[in-house]
């Protein structure tokens, strides 16, 4: 009796790990022969030969990486990539280059000059939460068990020293609100030529130019997008057009752009029959020494 009690809790520790196992889900490293341009298109987990690196791998969809698709999508020439224990920033062709996806996290600090009780501080803020929690609501409803989101940004509370986006504001070009420095991952605001309306409420008629909106568009830069064909800049356009939102004019975060998150940060989990059938063989050949 007590060797069958030993079993049986035996089995049940082995049910609660694989299922714990499989609720976490199983992301796909990014190892060295993975790195590939941002110009592929739809590859899925279980084609092919799965030896092959260019197999190994999942897009969210089958639109390219790497080129401008259209009005209401997104541009990405660019990624936060996890190669190894750090996350950096990698540009298409780069020697350590895989598919984009974020472990843990990506910090973003303030430079000096503002704190984090100032209107500005709170709508960068905003912004990167904007981008975070948007993409995990499109992800959670896209209902995807196949792919794993790997997407973070946190604000640091003093200035880290691993790879980080660096936000600052002051004088840029006269004509430019915002840009993103890819090469050193910073981001600028022009808060010397412009005057801003910083609330958080949306802008009425005569509030002037949305901070917020700016913000958006720039955080947008920082997680691996560039401008995309949008006509115009209105309500329901993708965040990444190439020109300033329109005075008065509050731009949200489309689902276009949300889809873009997807195609850049997401990785395949293991087939599921795989997973299981080498649970339940480590398992059944570990109740076998036990009765031995």
């Amino acid at each position: 009796m007590s060797k069958l009690l030993s079993n049986l809790r035996f089995v049940a520790r082995f049910a609660l790990i694989t299922a714990t196992i499989s609720l976490s889900g199983f992301a796909l490293p990014i190892l060295p022969g993975n790195e590939h341009p941002h110009n592929d298109t739809v590859t899925t987990w279980s084609s092919g030969d799965k030896s092959d690196p260019a197999i190994m791998h999942q897009h969210w969809n089958d639109l390219p990486l790497g080129v401008n698709n259209g009005e209401d999508s997104w541009f990405a020439n660019k990624a936060w990539d996890n190669n190894g224990d750090t996350t950096a920033f990698h540009a298409p062709g780069t020697a350590n280059f895989g598919h984009g996806y974020i472990a843990n996290q990506v910090y973003f600090f303030f430079d000096a000059g503002y704190s984090n009780t100032d209107a500005f501080d709170l709508r960068v803020e905003e912004a990167f939460s904007d981008w975070v929690l948007g993409a995990m609501t499109y992800y959670g409803a896209a209902g995807r068990p196949d792919v794993t989101l790997g997407f973070n940004f946190v604000r640091a509370t003093k200035r880290p020293t691993i790879p980080y986006i660096n936000v600052k504001f002051g004088a840029i070009d006269a004509d430019t609100t915002g840009e993103f420095d890819s090469s050193n991952q910073t981001i600028t605001f022009n808060t010397a030529d412009f005057t801003w309306y910083t609330g958080a409420a949306a802008p009425g008629a005569g509030d002037g130019r949305d901070f917020l909106t700016t913000a958006r568009h720039e955080v947008g830069h920082a997680v691996g997008f560039g401008h995309n064909k949008n006509a115009a800049k209105v309500s329901g356009s993708s965040i990444m057009w190439s020109s300033a939102a329109p005075m008065d004019t509050r731009i949200a975060i489309t689902d276009g752009d949300f889809q873009g998150v997807m195609a850049l940060y997401t990785q395949p989990v293991p087939e599921p029959s795989a997973v299981w059938g080498g649970l339940v063989a480590i398992g059944f050949l570990a109740l076998r020494r036990r009765k031995r």
